[in-house]
């Protein structure tokens, strides 16, 4: 029916629009696979990257090797899978400058 709306899980688009930004798809090709419209993708994905918060991670996890502890790269993961790895002699304010640019 034309002019009909249909209300999307928030949960499931963002699921979606993080195998987009994990597996480099179009929205065409999102679109395809899910049934959600191109249109609906990109209109979620640029409302989520600007209603979310700079601190809109959704989890941090320290893992420890138990073995003998050495300076190692550090490598944080957004929640719509944007990597960032950082290396135990990286430039701390520049870190803080990219994690801060980074879409949530």
């Amino acid at each position: 029916m034309v002019g009909m709306h249909t209300r999307h899980d928030h949960t499931r688009i963002r699921s979606l629009l993080r195998r987009r930004d994990r597996e480099g798809l179009t929205y065409r090709e999102l679109s395809e696979s899910s049934g959600i419209p191109a249109g609906t993708l990109a209109y979620w994905s640029s409302r989520l990257r600007r209603d979310t918060t700079p601190a809109g991670f959704d989890e941090l996890r320290v893992v420890e090797d138990e073995g003998e502890h050495v300076a190692t790269t550090l490598e944080v993961v957004g929640p719509l899978g944007h990597r960032v790895r950082i290396s135990p002699d990286a430039n701390l304010e520049l870190v803080a400058r990219v994690l801060a640019a980074l879409p949530c």
